[in-house]
């Protein structure tokens, strides 16, 4: 008799889940009849999207404008003079302080030296002028690459450099230098030397703190052409040289072992060169 009724309940359990999901059901398409019909009339996905969705969008955005540059920079690559041996000055500044950019050497660049000058411009900023237009220029401008960091200007250094995987880390994290910065690192010259299938660019670099300190060092990288990629074999930059001046406007004193000219310029002194004698003795 107990089992009985234990059935029983079991069954009528299970009858009252059955109604209540025919229900819900019922009740759900009615709900997404009422949806449906509400959102006919107006933009689904401007009232709707979600931040995946948008996520999504911009991710689809950037591939397809990726594929595009991609096929732009293979374009120009089939269509790029070949490299020559030479030695360019593609950036200097003049006695007046301008800081000029290679105009004509602009027009007639190769693919490969174009990659290694963008490549080295990541160290610091380039504003500038063209020299024979006076033209404000940057040498991502010069080289068509818009700015400093830009989706193009990385996209294109990716591309070149696709099977250097140390310099596509350096090129992930390329960080914009702005101008507006009270530190500033800036380009005084650039040379550009092509050896066979080699690219060596040297430049010094000036940076200053406001009325802090103003600095220098030099650096050179050298390139390895592969076909239609790019390589960095040799990269290397000095030891930076300060000046620091006091008083300044900070009122920050210079580090300890900075001595004064006299002149409010502080600097590390020399180190002198010690005698070193060998003896060799004859027996």
């Amino acid at each position: 008799m107990i089992k009985k009724i234990s059935i029983a309940i079991i069954f009528s359990f299970c009858c009252c889940k059955q109604i209540e999901s025919n229900t819900t059901n019922v009740i759900s398409k009615e709900k997404s009849s009422v949806v449906y019909k509400s959102i006919t009339n107006i933009n689904w996905f401007e009232n709707f999207k979600t931040d995946t969705i948008i996520t999504n969008e911009i991710y689809w955005k950037n591939i397809i404008q990726k594929d595009s540059l991609k096929k732009e920079f293979k374009t120009d690559f089939a269509n790029s003079l070949p490299l020559r041996n030479k030695t360019i000055k593609f950036l200097w500044q003049t006695k007046a302080h301008d800081i000029l950019i290679n105009q004509d050497y602009c027009k007639t660049i190769s693919e490969p030296e174009r990659a290694a000058l963008s490549y080295v411009a990541m160290e610091a900023l380039s504003d500038g002028k063209l020299d024979k237009s006076r033209k404000e220029c940057t040498i991502q401008t010069a080289l068509d690459l818009d700015y400093q960091c830009s989706f193009k200007y990385k996209c294109y250094l990716e591309l070149w450099f696709r099977n250097d995987y140390s310099s596509l880390t350096k090129i992930y994290k390329c960080d914009i230098h702005s101008n507006m910065s009270s530190v500033q690192n800036r380009f005084d010259e650039i040379t550009l030397t092509v050896k066979g299938n080699k690219i060596y660019i040297d430049f010094e670099l000036e940076g200053f703190n406001r009325d802090i300190w103003h600095s220098r060092n030099t650096g050179n990288a050298v390139f390895l052409v592969e076909d239609d990629n790019i390589r960095v074999v040799k990269e290397v930059l000095s030891q930076t040289k300060y000046i620091y001046y006091y008083p300044n406007s900070s009122g920050e004193v210079p580090p300890k072992g900075y001595k004064s000219n006299g002149h409010g310029e502080y600097c590390l002194p020399k180190k002198k060169k010690s005698n070193i004698y060998f003896f060799l003795s004859i027996t």
